[in-house]
């Protein structure tokens, strides 16, 4: 695989930092993510950092008639994203967040949800929807909920479906009115049966074992695990190796019998590129490869490289989509994968997944 190969995520972060500062996680002015400071060439600040992660450049910059990030606007960020976006990728899931700590209020969190929605539509890419083919030649994108929080009642679940999201995230790492930390609510099992009846796809990243462990029950009583997504991280035995999160290793990761009860289930799983699920890209290429000595799972295996959404100093050795040739070549030369299956892992899985298991119902 050559760094101009086009690749796919189930997850990456893609919308403009300045328009939500009041937003702690995108506040230019404090660093982003705010508990990670970033000092160094990337620059501490989340447009720096997020231009770098999809290998914006000074030329590209330029190429708009800027010479600092800082100067960018919305429009001229847009065209820059908008060229990365179809240079590189094939099929994406961009993630639309929606929780925040300091937006308690529902209606003000599904404001922002609704207007970074916007904002992905506006784009002109093809965003996939019921029944559609998925071009080979232009990016297809997926809009992904990261975080349901806002969610109060059913009804707002219509509303996620009428902005065009076709992924949710029931949970992100705290509790809602979906999620607690003993599984899901009354609400949460109604609300994780009626998104299934949509198409809407359930991702598993973020939630708690035990609301992992419901998911997983009332997909299966649905007999609908191909609308089941694991979109970016690791096996938790991989997170605990990392001194600093171990402890977030069950709640983040997934233990090696959900990895194969999803697989076996027609899901699929999204591998983070980063710290703290992995430690280097030798770490990374062998959970690949243990995922792949299960019966289907070289064919429901992606990333989920959360590209715009990490801080610089977890980066691995895969800091932009160019990058990812750099695990393609360790592949190749550790495990003498064969160019076909690398491709299918880093690209074809993910175009495949969402066109002939997602399509037929979304």
């Amino acid at each position: 695989m050559s760094e101009e190969e086009k690749i796919s995520s189930l997850h990456d972060d893609l919308e403009h930092p300045f328009s939500g500062k009041d937003i702690p996680e995108y506040d230019t002015e404090r660093g982003y993510p705010n508990q990670y400071p970033d000092v160094g060439p990337r620059g501490e600040r989340s447009i720096v950092n997020r231009l770098s992660q999809f290998g914006i450049t000074q030329k590209d910059l330029a190429s708009v008639g800027v010479e600092s990030a800082f100067e960018l606007s919305q429009e001229q960020f847009d065209a820059l994203m908008i060229q990365a976006v179809r240079q590189q990728y094939d099929t994406l899931l961009p993630s639309v967040y929606g929780r925040w700590a300091k937006m308690e209020h529902p209606e003000n969190q599904l404001a922002v949800v609704q207007r970074v929605a916007r904002i992905y539509k506006s784009w002109g890419f093809r965003i996939v929807q019921k029944g559609d083919k998925l071009s080979v030649e232009e990016p297809n994108l997926l809009l992904s909920l990261e975080g349901a929080h806002f969610v109060r009642d059913l009804g707002d679940i219509d509303k996620i479906h009428d902005l065009g999201i076709r992924s949710v995230m029931v949970q992100y790492n705290n509790e809602n009115a979906l999620a607690s930390n003993e599984g899901l609510t009354e609400l949460g099992a109604q609300a994780v049966r009626k998104m299934i009846d949509q198409g809407i796809i359930i991702d598993l990243a973020h939630n708690n074992p035990n609301v992992r462990r419901d998911i997983f029950s009332v997909v299966e009583s649905l007999g609908k695990g191909s609308l089941l997504a694991y979109t970016h991280g690791a096996e938790s035995l991989d997170i605990a190796k990392d001194k600093q999160f171990a402890a977030y290793a069950e709640k983040r990761g997934l233990t090696s019998d959900e990895i194969k009860r999803l697989v076996g289930l027609g899901g699929i799983i999204g591998l983070g590129v980063t710290r703290p699920f992995y430690q280097n890209i030798e770490q990374m290429a062998e959970a690949i490869d243990r995922i792949c000595q299960i019966e289907k799972g070289p064919q429901s295996l992606g990333l989920g490289s959360d590209f715009g959404g990490v801080a610089p100093s977890l980066e691995i050795g895969v800091a932009n989509p160019a990058e990812v040739a750099r695990l393609a070549d360790v592949l190749a030369a550790k495990f003498n994968y064969p160019d076909a299956l690398i491709k299918n892992i880093l690209r074809n899985n993910i175009h495949h997944w969402v066109e002939d298991h997602q399509n037929k119902s979304i």
